[in-house]
């Protein structure tokens, strides 16, 4: 979470499990909607929602938006922008600054995605496949089931399951498709 609140809010927020109780969450990342929600009572309509709306105006979040963003991999992330005015003066610059805060959304979700991606434990650099490992993944992104890659290059069925695995192991990878992938990714096969 990469947030702009203040910290005091960030961590009540936290300790209160308002995650759960939060219905922009619900929203925008469990029913996955396409659209901005503008804050309001209706918004905040259950006891516990009504509870956390009350803390946030407190806190000093008393209007606001939040907009979905979905990335290309299928993952949720959403964008909630605040202000502490009174809610009829800000209504309309709220409502005037949807567009706006939509793409900001997004470019902001491209940018934090570049970012993490930067820090994640993905092999950067080629990693070494012995030539069965190489050529059972060739075949595999040919779609070939270990069966088929065990008749092909003449060995076992077990033989090219254990190949495939050990790719995977190296990769850093959970299955074959994601193994097949990453070593395109990183040109160790070219299928």
């Amino acid at each position: 979470m990469f947030s702009g609140y203040p910290p005091e809010w960030r961590r009540h927020y936290a300790e209160a499990g308002y995650e759960g109780e939060d219905p922009t969450v619900d929203y925008s990342i469990r029913q996955r909607r396409a659209v901005p929600v503008i804050w309001d009572r209706a918004v905040f309509a259950t006891k516990p929602a009504a509870k956390l709306w009350a803390e946030a105006t407190d806190a000093g979040l008393r209007n606001g938006a939040s907009f979905p963003v979905r990335g290309a991999c299928g993952e949720a992330a959403m964008l909630s922008l605040a202000d502490g005015r009174d809610p009829r003066q800000a209504r309309a610059d709220v409502i005037r600054a949807l567009g706006d805060g939509q793409l900001l959304a997004c470019y902001l979700h491209e940018a934090i995605g570049r970012l993490v991606l930067r820090q994640e434990t993905i092999p950067l650099k080629k990693t070494p496949l012995s030539p069965r490992e190489h050529e059972c993944l060739l075949w595999a992104a040919d779609g070939k089931t270990s069966w088929e890659i065990a008749k092909i290059i003449g060995v076992s069925e077990r033989t090219a399951i254990f190949h495939l695995h050990n790719a995977t192991e190296k990769l850093g990878v959970s299955n074959r498709q994601h193994a097949v992938a990453r070593a395109v990714a990183l040109g160790l096969i070219a299928p």
